[in-house]
């Protein structure tokens, strides 16, 4: 049995957020073959969990970027979540004040944020969970999943960075976006993937890892064949990553997953 660990924006999906008939095929190839394939990605579940029903999976799935691992389809599976403290959400907020032209944070059943952000709506829908908008110290009752920036000018960028390493969190900018996140050490992709390993008893030997992008890397880690997909723009990046013949846009996830069929 094999653990495919798979990102989805840029990598299961295209550029235009398709899931193509051949990027199904292969996955559904694989676990009919008896191997496990894990989504793993930025986006909070809701908007994971109609690509993972549609490909009739059945495994844990790992949201925000690790800080929330879960299996939809066994309530038996522990749960593992790292959260961040309100207080300082709210302290982060205050610091930054006007630098923050969009700011956007979630629990489990509430968004909170300074207002309707429809570019961040394409990968955290704001329908279906409860919108609070206005200041953190008014709104904010409750820690949360996500801190999801985006800043006026350099200045401000580098005065959120401040503020949220002052938290005691990580601080990443999204590739080709204004956008920008914190995120809680040891909350990546690669301890959530470890987790998963662990839980189901799969070595790193029997573990593929393909995505696009640096939040992906410590994914690769724990992975004996990590693919970069060709669309990663970052390069050259050291440590024995593998390639994808072709990028998201040209079937390039599939193309790898053909090769272990």
């Amino acid at each position: 049995m094999r653990l495919f660990a798979i990102d989805v924006d840029g990598t299961l999906l295209t550029s235009d957020l398709v899931l193509t008939a051949k990027t199904k095929e292969a996955i559904q190839g694989l676990t009919k073959r008896g191997d496990l394939v894990v989504l793993s990605s930025g986006r909070p579940p809701r908007s994971i969990l109609p690509l993972y029903q549609e490909l009739g999976l059945k495994t844990p799935i790992v949201a925000y970027n690790g800080a929330l691992v879960y299996n939809p389809s066994d309530p038996s599976f522990k749960v593992r979540e790292y959260l961040f403290s309100k207080e300082s959400l709210i302290r982060i907020e205050e610091q930054c004040g006007k630098g923050l032209l969009s700011l956007m944070c979630e629990s489990k059943d509430v968004v909170y944020g300074n207002h309707l952000d429809e570019e961040l709506d394409k990968y955290f829908p704001y329908k279906g969970m409860e919108n609070r908008f206005g200041p953190l110290r008014e709104t904010l009752k409750e820690d949360c999943y996500t801190a999801l920036f985006k800043v006026r000018n350099e200045e401000d960028d580098l005065n959120l960075e401040k503020a949220v390493l002052a938290e005691g969190f990580g601080y990443r900018r999204w590739r080709n976006s204004p956008y920008s996140e914190a995120y809680v050490l040891n909350s990546d992709k690669g301890h959530a993937l470890q987790y998963i390993q662990d839980s189901l008893g799969i070595s790193k030997e029997n573990t593929i890892a393909v995505g696009d992008s640096d939040n992906d890397l410590p994914m690769m880690e724990h992975a004996s064949y990590p693919y970069l997909m060709k669309n990663y723009k970052k390069a050259p990046v050291e440590g024995g990553y593998l390639r994808s013949p072709e990028d998201n846009d040209h079937e390039g996830l599939a193309l790898v997953l053909e090769a272990f069929l």
